[in-house]
């Protein structure tokens, strides 16, 4: 879990939903099928992504760190996280 994260929240999920996301999101078919990766502040100012279908379904990997612990999940609060994605398309290339 990333040291900014520790103690924040009481989940194993905490902090590990953007590498879950790129690969759920690579493994699923990503571009190809038409998934979008979001993004999200939640309310206790932690970034958190998820992936979203054409249909507008959302795929959250590690969504139980809010279910579990009675937190509200912060899917209306989205952005388009395209940004990342093409870091991550660029650190694929060099690999």
């Amino acid at each position: 879990m990333p040291e900014q994260y520790r103690n924040l929240v009481n989940s194993w999920y905490c902090g590990h939903c953007h590498h879950a996301t790129v690969a759920m999101y690579y493994l699923l078919g990503g571009k190809e099928k038409k998934y979008k990766i979001r993004k999200a502040i939640d309310e206790l100012e932690i970034t958190h992504y998820w992936l979203e279908t054409v249909e507008g379904e959302i795929i959250g990997p590690t969504a139980e760190q809010y279910t579990e612990l009675g937190r509200e999940l912060p899917y209306r609060k989205t952005k388009a996280a395209l940004k990342i994605m093409g870091r991550v398309t660029e650190k694929l290339k060099d690999s």
